[in-house]
């Protein structure tokens, strides 16, 4: 009798523990407000919360997609990666991946041009002249800020930028030269994002005409 006493003792505590780790774990992840949060350490899972209290199972973004904990509460905040810290959530779903895409929701740059993964169909586009697609951040990109496309906007402008002893064409962080529009002009930043002299110029247009004596754009 007494060893069945005990048993029936031991799984109302086992229930009571395990109530209270539900619990806490449903505190943790849902706030006053009710809405949508972030759970766990997986970066493209998120709960919907009432009344403090998890409503339904654990969800997750689309493959590719990441949960932004930032944001207003009351939508679901998926989107691509570039933007959303997941160093504290570093796990994610198993990648879906098809074709060309790695995920079936992706940005993939190819310097001039990059690949957009949208619900497993992969399209091709293109960067602004002058541009490349910078991977970080998820955007085309100034050269200088991705120093790896650097040759494929050097052949595309056919310009190099060097250093030049004229005073009028120093800025600082930078150095400018007339190009062969008579509207734009290029910027060449002293240094890359790798810390090294940089050759790519940036392809600047002015509201007006650009002084090649001056080195500013005229109005």
């Amino acid at each position: 009798m007494i060893g069945l006493n005990y048993f029936c003792f031991l799984a109302k505590f086992t229930t009571v523990l395990l109530f209270l780790s539900i619990s806490t774990f449903v505190f943790a992840g849902c706030r006053k407000k009710d809405g949508y949060y972030s759970v766990g350490d997986y970066c493209d899972a998120y709960i919907r919360c009432e009344g403090r209290r998890q409503v339904g199972k654990v969800q997750f973004c689309e493959d590719g997609h990441v949960f932004n904990e930032f944001g207003n509460v009351s939508r679901i905040r998926c989107e691509l990666p570039h933007n959303v810290d997941c160093e504290t959530r570093p796990n994610r779903q198993k990648a879906k991946p098809i074709g060309e895409c790695p995920h079936q929701n992706a940005l993939i740059g190819r310097c001039s041009t990059f690949l957009h993964c949208e619900k497993g169909r992969a399209y091709e586009k293109n960067c602004p002249t002058g541009l490349v697609f910078n991977n970080e951040k998820g955007y085309c990109d100034w050269i200088d800020l991705v120093p790896d496309c650097e040759n494929e906007i050097i052949d595309e402008l056919d310009f190099i930028c060097r250093p030049s002893k004229n005073p009028a064409q120093n800025f600082d962080d930078h150095f400018r030269f007339a190009s062969k529009w008579t509207d734009k002009f290029y910027v060449c930043m002293k240094i890359n994002a790798n810390g090294e002299r940089n050759l790519s110029p940036r392809l600047i247009t002015c509201d007006g005409k650009f002084n090649p004596v001056t080195f500013e754009c005229d109005k």
